[in-house]
């Protein structure tokens, strides 16, 4: 009996090639990973990523590279000024990329020069110095956009200007139904890949469900869409800002009383993948300067001097 000698498929053998090929560099001893993994045992994994701007977190919640963190909280909670604040302070020492698909670049950007010096008081000299120490990009489009416009969109800021921090505002427009859970999977999945891809960190913001008392703090089921979102980020930041507190204050103000300086602002740590820190850190609100400052003697942070 003659035995059939099967045709060789040059595609199919280059096909198996490639899909085994891709392995070759993730396999690796674990010596390769002996001084990352030692400096993480003697450290603590607070020692790594990049630090936000209140001294009160920078042993307690990082920034760091290859991750994904979700900033959630109630309109008018202060999510974009938060984050503008963080954008500024990471900017003096790399590159970060805004791309506010709600609100037109010259508003970022007037908060961007208002946050830096510390006051709405200023002349075109400080705007000229801000845009020479730091190092900002904005995307330049407000409204809907698709999930792939998103992702070229990382691609680009991370491969050819070399940003490492890239926060988006918001998740509701980048063309994921916030109704069905399988598009907000796949959308956060692929950010997921992006950040690890490229080494950045990714920030996406996004808001929380509505709730009957806008004054009542939230958690991680406060997260509107699909729970998965939640399970998929490295980090969940929750946005909290006492409006009725705040209006308290100011009447007490006008009318020249005197009460009690609580904090009105709230950053929550909901979840820290890499880290131990879980709890909230307390801020005041320094109207002058847009920032969430560390205590009530409004001692704000000036990046340009």
């Amino acid at each position: 009996m003659i035995q059939q000698i099967e045709e060789f498929d040059p595609i199919a053998y280059n096909e198996q090639y490639e899909e085994e090929n891709q392995h070759k560099d993730r396999v690796k001893h674990i010596g390769e990973f002996t001084t990352e993994a030692l400096d993480f045992l003697y450290n603590g994994s607070t020692e790594y990523g990049d630090t936000m701007p209140w001294h009160k977190t920078q042993d307690k919640f990082r920034l760091r590279h290859s991750e994904v963190t979700l900033w959630s909280g109630q309109n008018g909670s202060g999510k974009s000024q938060v984050t503008t604040q963080v954008a500024v302070h990471l900017s003096k020492s790399m590159k970060v990329g805004i791309a506010s698909f709600e609100m037109k670049p010259l508003t970022t950007v007037a908060r961007i020069y208002q946050q830096s010096i510390g006051s709405n008081n200023f002349v075109p000299e400080y705007a000229e110095k801000a845009n020479q120490e730091l190092n900002l990009f904005i995307y330049d489009y407000v409204g809907s956009v698709t999930p792939v416009i998103v992702y070229g969109m990382i691609r680009y800021m991370a491969v050819e200007l070399g940003i490492k921090h890239i926060f988006i505002d918001s998740l509701m427009k980048c063309g994921v139904n916030s109704q069905e859970n399988e598009p907000q999977k796949k959308f956060m999945s692929e950010i997921q890949n992006l950040a690890k891809e490229h080494s950045i960190h990714i920030h996406i913001i996004h808001h929380l469900r509505k709730d009957k008392d806008a004054n009542s703090i939230p958690d991680k089921y406060s997260v509107k869409g699909a729970g998965e979102l939640v399970d998929l980020v490295d980090n969940l930041v929750l946005v909290y800002r006492n409006r009725k507190l705040q209006e308290e204050k100011r009447n007490a103000k006008f009318n020249g009383e005197q009460i009690d300086n609580m904090p009105e602002c709230k950053l929550i740590i909901d979840k820290q993948r890499h880290g131990n820190f879980e709890g909230a850190f307390n801020y005041w609100w320094h109207e002058q300067s847009q920032q969430w400052v560390d205590n009530d003697r409004n001692e704000y942070h000036r990046y340009v001097e």
